[in-house]
C-alpha cells in the first residue's frame, strides 16, 4: 500500500472519530461535580483538537495547503461541531468554551509542527 494514500486515510479516519465523538451521547459520572466535568471537558477539546491537528499536519493532505490554512479549516470543523451539537442533538449542547479549547489545541499542533519543520 502506498504510505501516502495510507497516511492520508489515517487522517480522514481520525476527521470521522471525531465527528461522531461529538455527536455521541455519553453521559458523566453522578458524582462529578460541574467544576470537574467543565475542566475535564476543556481538557479533552484541547487534546483532540491537538492530535487531530497533528495527524491532519503531518499527513500529505496538508502539504497541498498551507499549515496556517489548515489550521483556519480546523477552527472551521470545531465551529462546525459545536454547531452541530446544537443543531442535530438534542442531549448535546455546543459551548463557545469548547470552541477556544479546541482552538488551543489547533495552536499548539501548529506551534509544534512550526518548530519540527
Amino acid at each position: 500500500m502506498n504510505l501516502k494514500f495510507r497516511n492520508n486515510r489515517v487522517a480522514v479516519v481520525a476527521t470521522l472519530f471525531l465527528f461522531i465523538l461529538h455527536l455521541a451521547k455519553i453521559s458523566t459520572p453522578a458524582e462529578w461535580t460541574w467544576v470537574e466535568v467543565l475542566s475535564w471537558d476543556k481538557l479533552v477539546h484541547v487534546l483532540l483538537f491537538f492530535s487531530w491537528m497533528m495527524i491532519v499536519l503531518s499527513s500529505p493532505i496538508s502539504i497541498r495547503l498551507a499549515k496556517l490554512y489548515w489550521s483556519f479549516i480546523g477552527l472551521g470543523f470545531g465551529l462546525m461541531l459545536e454547531s452541530a451539537q446544537v443543531l442535530l442533538t438534542t442531549y448535546r449542547s455546543g459551548e463557545w468554551w469548547d470552541v477556544l479549547a479546541d482552538s488551543v489545541g489547533i495552536a499548539i499542533a501548529f506551534l509544534v509542527i512550526q518548530k519540527r519543520t
